[in-house]
């Protein structure tokens, strides 16, 4: 099975901030086919759909809060369906939602919720985790207790942030095979922060073996903070990533 390989937007925000397409149109000039979103730049979703088509873009994945998850997934359904993009991805929830045991087990029932309203509707709701989703509950993580509460639910693995909790991405992506569609890639530099794909200390080989055979489909390339350019950082870790891929 090939890799389908997209980049976060979120990584070039300050470009698209700017120019929405104008920047989604570099992204494509630099070599990527695919995208994931963290909102649209107040542009609907038919503006969105025709753009991309023009561009050569396909979206294969979209952020979208909680609050929109779990109040409007009618709406978040009806523009993704519009947008022809079948996974929708909750990045995180507040620290209210997750300060105690019990406020935790409340959202995974309420996400597990939305993730059937998704499923009925042919769509997949997946949740993104940092290093919080690996604090612990009476020997248990928020991550093992989130999907033991919601089975619907798929799993979008940050390895960069898995790492920074102290846990190991290729044993998480093992357990979880069959549920993560998608990963998010960027590497772990040496000081803790991330660092585009290649330059850090992660074992790409390893994760992408496990993510091929976990049936992991999508590689989403993003940057919190890219140590060059923008653009430069994006491709510098698309060509990396195509590199590691042929190696294994």
């Amino acid at each position: 099975m090939a890799f389908r390989i997209a980049l976060q937007l979120y990584t070039i925000r300050g470009e698209t901030g700017k120019d929405f397409f104008g920047a989604c149109k570099q992204v494509r000039d630099i070599g990527y086919e695919y995208v994931e979103a963290a909102g649209f730049g107040g542009h609907s979703p038919t503006a969105v759909k025709r753009e991309f088509d023009n561009i050569g873009l396909k979206l294969i994945g979209s952020h979208v809060s909680i609050e929109s998850v779990l109040q409007t997934p009618e709406i978040v359904i009806e523009h993704h369906r519009e947008m022809e993009c079948d996974i929708v991805t909750i990045p995180g929830v507040p620290e209210s939602m997750r300060k105690t045991y019990d406020d935790w087990i409340r959202t995974a029932n309420e996400i597990e919720k939305s993730a059937q309203i998704f499923a009925d509707a042919g769509l997949q709701l997946a949740y993104h985790n940092h290093d919080v989703e690996f604090r612990n509950f009476d020997g248990k993580t928020l991550w093992e207790i989130l999907f033991a509460h919601a089975p619907k639910l798929a799993a979008q693995i940050d390895v960069f942030w898995v790492h920074k909790a102290n846990y190991d991405s290729v044993e998480l992506i093992q357990k979880m095979k069959g549920k993560v569609h998608q990963i998010h890639a960027k590497d772990l530099a040496q000081d803790g922060s991330d660092t585009e794909i290649g330059t850090g200390t992660l074992p790409w080989n390893k994760i992408l073996r496990a993510c091929k055979v976990a049936g992991t489909k999508d590689l989403i390339v993003e940057m919190d903070f890219p140590k060059l350019a923008p653009f430069v950082s994006a491709k510098l870790s698309l060509e990396n990533l195509k590199k590691f891929i042929a190696e294994i």
